[in-house]
């Protein structure tokens, strides 16, 4: 991993105004990117929302699946970038965040040990392809918005076939909270949502997988 500086800003920043829909996404809570549809892109055809994650990371099944579905659908992609976006509303143009760097920038070669580096404080943040054709977008309340083509997303959940249960979880987590609106707002954007119902954690679920 390595920290964004130079011509790579400028392409960093290049991908992010092509993939979301703000640029100024941590403007408060709940108003962040990540409690909201996030997304700009014209290709992006499909969403699916992961729940829960394992703190602010992916769980490395997450993670694995999304590095397989990427490595399948976009191979030419050589480089992903990571933005922790909490704490700074100009934060494209920001370069640090308490004392670490605010941008890095992956190889897609790189493992999940670099991808758990590149997140040092419990700060909201998105990973994104240098592309600009998919991007994901991670809260504070341990769920994380991944956008991308039909093939991607669907590529995607065949990989990480605990994706309804995320859903189940997310909506049986928020259903009786009274600042959960953001949950039924942002489904409405998965239409195979609506056919999920609400349900706890399977007990047999193990996070870190």
């Amino acid at each position: 991993m390595n920290p964004v500086n130079g011509s790579a800003n400028k392409q960093m920043i290049a991908a992010w105004r092509r993939i979301f829909a703000s640029t100024r996404p941590g403007d408060g809570y709940p108003s962040t990117l990540a409690f909201q549809y996030p997304f700009a892109h014209q290709d992006v055809e499909a969403i699916v929302i992961l729940y829960p994650l394992t703190g602010y990371l992916l769980t490395r099944r997450q993670h694995a699946s999304l590095k397989s579905a990427r490595d399948k659908i976009v191979p030419s992609e050589k480089v992903i970038y990571v933005s922790t976006y909490e704490d700074q509303s100009d934060f494209l143009h920001s370069s640090s965040v308490r004392g670490d760097a605010r941008h890095y920038e992956l190889a897609t070669t790189e493992d999940y040990a670099a991808y758990e580096r590149t997140v040092p404080w419990p700060l909201e943040y998105a990973m994104y392809g240098s592309s600009g054709a998919w991007g994901l977008i991670v809260s504070h309340e341990m769920h994380a918005v991944l956008g991308g083509s039909r093939a991607l997303i669907d590529d995607f959940k065949r990989r990480y076939d605990r994706w309804e249960s995320d859903v189940a979880e997310l909506k049986y987590y928020w259903k009786d909270n009274p600042n959960g609106r953001w949950v039924n707002d942002l489904l409405a954007r998965m239409p195979e949502a609506a056919h999920i119902a609400a349900a706890p954690r399977p007990d047999e679920r193990d996070e870190d997988e």
